[in-house]
């Protein structure tokens, strides 16, 4: 059986290089995230509508950025930097616990996030497309790598009780 992502850490691997740890947090309707990128460079987790770059919400952290990832809008799929990113207002800065690090050759970057913020892509209790990506350095720039994925975060009780003898 699945574990309950509601009482422990999930994981999912995003890459050969990127990990993905996750807990929700029923009581208060956030999710926790930990990305955990094995190298030095900008990482980003995004939360989208359709798998496309622009229109999405991201939460981008580097070394180089300082220690507290910020949320970060997506305009458009471009090398330019200040045209493909755009920094959210200081209103909607509402992670909780956000830290970004380099430990033993590893990046990780922490935060907690509300599931549900107005003006931005909810996270469902279900389905959620998402991307991620990173760097090749810690200097935001034009990902070396990004790929879309699906985090499905139905309860495990729904899983349980549908896999129940009728």
């Amino acid at each position: 059986s699945s574990p309950d992502c509601t009482t422990q850490f999930c994981e999912k691997t995003l890459s050969d290089k990127y990990l993905l740890r996750y807990i929700l947090n029923v009581e208060d309707a956030t999710i926790t995230m930990e990305a955990i990128y094995d190298g030095e460079a900008w990482i980003a987790i995004a939360f989208s509508e359709d798998e496309n770059m622009s229109g999405s919400d991201a939460v981008i952290g580097s070394p180089e950025l300082g220690d507290i990832p910020q949320k970060y809008r997506l305009l458009a799929k471009t090398p330019v930097i200040d045209s493909a990113v755009q920094v959210m207002s200081e209103e909607e800065q509402t992670l909780i616990n956000a830290t970004i690090e380099v430990m033993d050759g590893q990046t990780v970057m922490k935060f907690t996030k509300p599931l549900k913020e107005p003006g931005q892509i909810e996270i469902q209790m279900g389905l959620n497309q998402m991307l991620w990506a990173y760097g090749s350095s810690n200097t935001l720039s034009y990902h070396a790598q990004r790929s879309p994925f699906t985090l499905d975060l139905s309860s495990s009780d729904a899983e349980v009780d549908s896999a129940a003898p009728s």
